[in-house]
Parts: C-alpha cells; sequence; structure tokens
C-alpha cells in the first residue's frame, strides 16, 4: 500500500497509508494528518489519489509546500519523492512493501562460495611420527632427560 512518512521537528515519524481518495495535511485538529508546527498552515495540503496516481496540492500557504526542493501549487508524487510542508519534511514511498516497523525480519542469508576441504599436511616429517624411527627414539630420549636410551633395532 501506499504510505508518505513524515518526520516532525522532535525526530518522531509519523507514518500514514495513502487508503482515502483525499488526505489532508496540516496544523488544524480537522486534518487526517496533524502536524504540530507552527511552520504548517492549518489547511495547508492535500493528497489526492486519481487513478493508479497521487498528486499533492498546496492549499494557498505561507510557508509553501515543496517537491524535491521546488514550491508547487500541484504536482504528480513518484515513489521515493521528498515533500516539504512548511518546515515538516516527508517521504512519498509509492511501492507495494509492507509496513514492518516493529516486525522482527529474518536474517538474509549470505551466500558463502564453496571451497574444497584443504589438504592434510602431516606438521611433522614421517619419520619424526614413528616411534621407533632411531631419530625419534634420539629425541625423545633428550627430551625426557633420560640416562639410557632405549637401543634403536635396526629393521
Amino acid at each position: 500500500m501506499a504510505r508518505i512518512v513524515f518526520t516532525l521537528e522532535d525526530g518522531t515519524e509519523i507514518e500514514i497509508e495513502l487508503d482515502a481518495e483525499v488526505i489532508t495535511i496540516g496544523r488544524h485538529a480537522d486534518s487526517i494528518v496533524v502536524l504540530p508546527s507552527s511552520s504548517v498552515s492549518s489547511h495547508h495540503a492535500t493528497i489526492r489519489q486519481r487513478g493508479d496516481s497521487y498528486y499533492v496540492q498546496d492549499l494557498g500557504t505561507t510557508n509553501g509546500t515543496r517537491l524535491n526542493g521546488v514550491e508547487v501549487e500541484e504536482a504528480r508524487l513518484e515513489d521515493g519523492d521528498q515533500l516539504t510542508f512548511g518546515d515538516i519534511p516527508a517521504v512519498v514511498h509509492l511501492s507495494v512493501a509492507p509496513i514492518t516497523r516493529g516486525v522482527p525480519t529474518a536474517p538474509v542469508p549470505i551466500p558463502v562460495p564453496w571451497l574444497p576441504p584443504p589438504r592434510w599436511r602431516p606438521s611433522t616429517p614421517r619419520a619424526a611420527r614413528c616411534r621407533s624411527h632411531p631419530a625419534h627414539v634420539a629425541q625423545r630420549a633428550r627430551s625426557s632427560n633420560m640416562r639410557n636410551p632405549p637401543v634403536a633395532q635396526a629393521f
């Protein structure tokens, strides 16, 4: 559903779905969207739906309505347009993405390239892994302070 997000001066956001034929915007309590700012007129602007399109119309205000930085009297809205009512900015979202504020979303899996497993390579030479190899027997004798190392037998 199409929507518009207003950001108030204190940082609060007001998100309104454009689900009526006419949305009134202003400072007065009878507006559909009430913007509590002295820069917004009592009856500032309207957003009207005509067919599949939406149009913003300024109602002859002092501080004006701007579309993407340009003051307008009436203009067709596009997805992502930046509106300003007095000093209050708003963003138009015409895409059909649902409002998901406060709803946790599932994490998006990141594709990891497949890599073959690493080849096993011994960290020590084969001779050192063999417990009966003469070099290994001598090394064990030195490291364990053996007085009489075992005698290696010939194969």
